[in-house]
């Protein structure tokens, strides 16, 4: 009954994810942005068009705001190895970093990571607790995320 209730309650935050558009957005130290808006071919880093009007957002606010320094890191679920998923988180962090200095943000502004699935958002001991197969792929999908973060080069 508790799993009921937590998954009822989390469900419709699940399935929704916030469209941002940087130009007009206020973006603080340590802040973070959670995207779900850039898609890759399966299983490769090449970036599908369809994300490209988000990023070229992300570009225009980091060329507007130039005194960001950015991180990318992308993140997967666990369906694969570690090591396959890092290596692949890897490359498609790297994929962004490149696709956004293509639209003149400054390389040594922009740091890429992989993290593959070292920082799940939903932990396989819930998603393991349904067998709904739609609502096992929706959870997965919230472990699949790009993320982008203002962090200092000092650290």
């Amino acid at each position: 009954m508790k799993f009921f209730f937590y998954i009822v309650l989390l469900f419709p935050c699940l399935l929704t994810s916030q469209n941002f558009k940087l130009t007009d957005s206020v973006f603080h130290k340590n802040d973070m942005l959670r995207s779900y808006q850039v898609i890759f071919e399966l299983g490769k880093a090449t970036i599908l068009s369809k994300s490209e009007l988000y990023l070229d957002s992300v570009a225009k606010f980091l060329l507007k705001h130039k005194q960001l320094q950015v991180e990318v890191s992308c993140h997967s679920d666990s369906r694969v190895s570690q090591i396959s998923s890092s290596c692949l988180t890897c490359k498609r962090a790297k994929s962004i970093a490149d696709y956004l200095v293509t639209k003149g943000v400054e390389s040594d502004r922009i740091l890429s990571k992989g993290y593959g699935f070292a920082k799940l958002l939903i932990q396989d001991s819930i998603i393991n607790k349904t067998n709904d197969s739609l609502l096992i792929e929706k959870l997965h999908q919230k472990n699949r995320r790009t993320e982008f973060r203002d962090f200092d080069d000092k650290c």
